[in-house]
């Protein structure tokens, strides 16, 4: 939200709880920005403040119940809190001004589920800024207590989360150390469980990511559903090779052995093998992993969180 111009620019913006929305504290702004199902009092703040209202949808729920093929249960984890999570979603972007997709992928889907019009949507995916101040790839890997020696493979995501497909990782990793016993999988954030030889969990706070990604040689990211996947975009800023699921909005901005490799839209023990065969290909090929992240690093880098604020605000501008 942005305030009057005459306000101090500590006050320039704020943020406000979801529920309830302050009609009289939103109206000494000059544009609300929503997102997700924070959005479902667009249409009442539309109405009664005529305030110029921006919408980002980091996904959708539709989405991603399909890429689980879990839509069918309508009802979803917590009684009915899909179908509200669908209506909330539908009404923020409807009643909105101006509508952030943070992926085609993800514009598809709110035109297609939501009967959002695409002449008022944008994409402006996620930002990274990356920081070139760290030691070499050694000294890093002993301070985050990693091993050493050894082609590094990292997962990044909560082992928690069906949609992150973690099993998958980890059994195309298994296949893929039977060839190479001095791989590695570090896992961020640490799972809960202990799951096998050469598998390092680690728990870091964001602002030493940054650390963890240096020291990798390679990022899997093999997810049923994700509406951008920053964590590749991250790896890929900072010139990793990355193993990207089509399903990933982020494989939209890639290029299939150029900037990345991109998985097959495949299930089970079809991905799990295609997920093998490309791990095994970083590392058998040098040149390969120079290609990629090169490639990526060049094509990734300029797109950081000032490029992010700068697209945003055209956005604002235009309202």
């Amino acid at each position: 939200m942005h305030a009057p111009w005459d306000h101090s620019p500590p006050e320039a913006h704020s943020w406000l709880p979801v529920i309830p929305w302050d009609l009289d504290r939103v109206r000494g702004f000059d544009l609300i920005h929503s997102h997700g199902g924070a959005g479902f009092q667009n249409r009442r703040i539309r109405r009664e403040t005529k305030k110029p209202i921006v919408h980002t949808y980091y996904g959708t729920t539709v989405g991603c119940q399909i890429a689980l093929r879990w839509f069918q249960n309508l009802v979803g984890w917590d009684g009915f809190v899909t179908l509200h999570n669908v209506r909330w979603e539908a009404l923020g972007g409807r009643h909105a001004h101006a509508v952030i997709a943070i992926s085609p992928m993800v514009r598809s889907e709110v035109r297609k589920f939501y009967g959002v019009r695409s002449g008022k949507m944008t994409v402006i995916p996620g930002g990274y800024t990356r920081d070139d101040s760290h030691p070499p790839r050694e000294s890093l890997r002993q301070e985050l207590g990693l091993p050493e020696q050894g082609f590094l493979f990292l997962f990044v995501g909560r082992p928690a989360d069906p949609v992150k497909n973690l099993p998958a990782a980890i059994e195309a990793f298994r296949r893929v150390r039977l060839r190479f016993p001095h791989a590695h999988l570090v896992l961020a954030p640490k799972p809960y469980t202990s799951v096998g030889d050469g598998i390092t969990g680690v728990e870091l706070p964001p602002q030493k990511m940054n650390m963890l990604y240096r020291s990798a040689d390679a990022l899997v990211h093999p997810a049923f559903y994700e509406a951008y996947a920053l964590a590749a975009h991250e790896a890929l800023v900072n010139g990793i090779p990355v193993i990207v699921g089509r399903n990933a909005g982020i494989a939209d901005y890639c290029t299939d052995q150029v900037d990345a490799l991109i998985l097959p839209r495949k299930r089970g023990a079809a991905l799990v093998a295609s997920l093998a065969e490309r791990m095994s290909s970083l590392i058998e090929s040098e040149d390969l992993r120079a290609k990629l992240g090169q490639e990526a690093a060049r094509k990734f880098g300029p797109m950081d969180w000032d490029w992010v604020e700068s697209e945003t605000a055209k956005v604002y501008s235009r309202l």
